[in-house]
């Protein structure tokens, strides 16, 4: 079945993979060997990733849930459920001043045209973003955790305050859907990508 992503673990030591085939993988990095399937999402698993202490995982479905999954024992800690059409991406926040080790929130990205903050730890929904038009595929965190950069079918890429969820701006347009938005690892830069 098709792969749609592959993310190595913090340490290098685990890759995930996320597939057509309902599950994600958790693989040693250094043998190949498969080590276990995470099952539990009704629909193609999309995207998945590491925590920054790679302690957990999260996976983002076309069922239209994300779901936070302990990496050592491959059980499902929460489903974040409310968004109403299928989800692109999940993405942890990043270890930085406001968040030592990282990963105390999560943010997705969903074909119904919302971004969704979620706690890490209890798995509630914190805020919704809206603003786009169109299916937004692609969420991330700034490097310092407090900006959330998006890009949408809808041909915007977008900047909110990761804390009060407030719209910033648009960054241009490309002329067509935008796929993928991201900072460079300082967050001075934005690398932008549309079919």
């Amino acid at each position: 079945s098709l792969t749609h992503s592959t993310q190595f673990s913090p340490d290098g030591n685990f890759m995930v993979t996320s597939s057509d085939d309902r599950t994600a993988k958790i693989w040693d990095a250094l043998t190949g060997k498969l080590i276990m399937s995470l099952n539990r999402h009704s629909g193609p698993v999309y995207y998945a990733e590491f925590s920054p202490d790679g302690k957990k995982i999260v996976t983002a479905s076309w069922d239209s849930t994300a779901v936070i999954w302990d990496r050592v024992s491959g059980e499902p800690l929460y489903e974040l459920v409310g968004h109403k059409s299928k989800l692109y991406t999940a993405r942890f926040s990043p270890a930085c001043q406001q968040d030592p080790k990282g990963g105390r929130k999560i943010v997705t990205a969903s074909a119904d045209t919302s971004v969704r903050i979620w706690e890490a730890a209890t798995g509630k929904m914190i805020r919704e973003l809206w603003g786009q038009t169109l299916p937004v595929y692609s969420v991330q965190f700034s490097p310092d955790g407090k900006k959330i950069i998006t890009a949408s079918a809808d041909d915007t890429v977008r900047i909110y305050d990761a804390a009060t969820g407030r719209f910033e701006r648009n960054i241009g347009r490309h002329g067509y859907e935008v796929m993928l938005a991201q900072f460079n690892p300082d967050g001075n830069s934005i690398l932008t990508a549309s079919r």
